[in-house]
C-alpha cells in the first residue's frame, strides 16, 4: 500500500487496541482476535497498537511482534494497523523494532522520537539549556524522522510528544516533518487550542492528523481539520463513537455534545479506576477483557459496583 493510500485511510475513529492478558498476565492472543472481530463488525477500520493504551510499553519486544502479527491477521483487508515502535534509549533500536513490526504486518509505524533531556541540574542549579528550543532541537527531530524514513521504508505516523512546556515541536518543525514522503499522519498531543488550531487548519489539509485528547477538545480538533480521533471508548461502544465523529463532521454539534454529556457518569469512574476500569466495562458488557500489567491498577468491590452503576446509567448494553 503506497504512502498516500495509507494516509487517506486514517480517518474516523482510531481505536488503540487494548492489551489482552490471561490471569497469569501472559498475552491472550485469542482475546485480541475476538475483540478485533467485534470492532470490525461495528465499522471500526483503524487500529492502533500504542505504547500506553495498548500496554505495549509493558510488553517484551517478542510479545509486541506477536501481538502485531495477530492483530494484523485479524484485521486483514478490512482495515489498517498502526503499530508503535517502542524501542529503547536510542533511535537505532527504535528503527530495528519498527522494521520488525512492519514485517509482522503493521500498515504503518508510529514513531515517538527519543526525547530531549529536560530538568537537569549542575551543582543543584537548574541547567538553563535543559528545555526545548526550536533553534537547538528542530533540526535534530527533522533529521531523526528523515533517517527513520530511509532506514525503514515504511509509512510513518509522527507522534508529537509534549515537552516540559506543555507543547510539542514548533509549527515549522512539524511542517518540515509532514513533507517527508513516508509521513502519512501527525499524532498531536497538545491541549493548547491555539497550537492545535494552527496545525489542523493548515497541515491537516495536507496530511492525516489526529490527537489523543478527550471529546470536548477533539470536537474542536475535528472542526479545525483533524481527519481522525483516538478513542478508548470505542473498546466497548463503537457505535457511540461512530455517531460522535459523524455528527461533528456533518455539523450536528448539539447531537455530538449530547453524546459527550451522556458519558460523564462513566468518565468520572474511569478517572478513579484507570485502564483497569475500562477493562471492567468490557467484562460487564461481555467483551474480552482480563487484567492489566500496569502496576497498582487493581479494582476493589466498591470500584466494581460504581462501574456497574455508571454502565447502567450511561446506557451501554451487552454487545456479544
Amino acid at each position: 500500500m503506497d504512502f498516500q493510500t495509507v494516509g487517506n485511510k486514517i480517518i474516523g475513529n482510531v481505536v488503540p487496541v487494548p492489551g489482552q492478558f490471561n490471569k497469569d498476565l501472559s498475552v491472550n492472543l485469542q482475546g485480541y482476535r475476538d475483540h478485533i472481530s467485534f470492532l470490525l463488525e461495528h465499522n471500526m477500520k483503524v487500529f492502533y497498537l500504542a505504547h500506553s493504551a495498548s500496554e505495549f510499553g509493558f510488553m517484551t519486544l517478542s510479545e509486541r511482534i506477536e501481538v502485531t502479527k495477530t492483530v494484523s491477521l485479524a484485521v486483514g483487508d478490512n482495515g489498517i494497523v498502526l503499530a508503535q515502535a517502542v524501542g529503547g534509549g536510542w533511535g537505532e533500536e527504535q528503527t530495528t523494532e519498527a522494521k520488525m513490526l512492519y514485517d509482522a504486518g503493521a500498515t504503518a509505524i508510529v514513531v515517538m522520537p527519543v526525547p530531549i533531556k529536560e530538568g537537569s541540574t549542575f551543582f543543584n542549579c537548574k541547567y538553563l539549556r535543559s528545555g526545548y528550543s526550536a533553534d537547538r532541537h528542530d533540526d535534530y527531530y527533522v533529521d531523526y524522522m528523515e533517517k527513520f524514513a530511509v532506514d525503514t521504508g515504511a509509512p510513518l505516523v509522527f507522534h508529537d510528544k509534549l515537552f516540559g512546556n506543555g507543547l510539542g515541536l514548533s509549527y515549522d518543525a512539524l511542517e518540515r516533518i509532514s513533507q517527508i514522503e513516508n509521513i502519512v499522519c501527525l499524532k498531536i498531543h497538545m491541549a493548547d487550542p491555539c497550537a492545535r488550531q494552527a496545525i489542523y487548519s493548515t497541515l491537516g489539509q495536507k496530511v492525516a492528523s489526529y490527537d489523543g485528547l478527550h471529546k470536548p477538545l477533539q470536537l474542536w480538533s475535528l472542526i479545525w481539520g483533524a481527519s481522525a480521533r483516538h478513542t478508548n471508548y470505542a473498546w466497548f461502544d463503537p457505535d457511540h463513537e461512530e455517531n460522535f465523529f459523524n455528527f461533528v463532521k456533518e455539523g450536528s454539534y448539539e447531537k455530538a455534545i449530547d453524546l459527550v454529556n451522556k458519558e460523564w457518569p462513566l468518565a468520572n469512574v474511569i478517572r478513579l479506576t484507570g485502564y483497569r476500569g475500562f477493562k471492567e466495562v468490557m467484562r460487564i458488557v461481555g467483551l474480552p477483557s482480563g487484567p492489566v500489567r500496569i502496576p497498582g491498577e487493581q479494582l476493589s468491590d466498591h470500584h466494581k459496583k460504581i462501574i456497574l452503576e455508571a454502565v447502567t446509567e450511561t446506557g451501554i448494553t451487552t454487545k456479544i
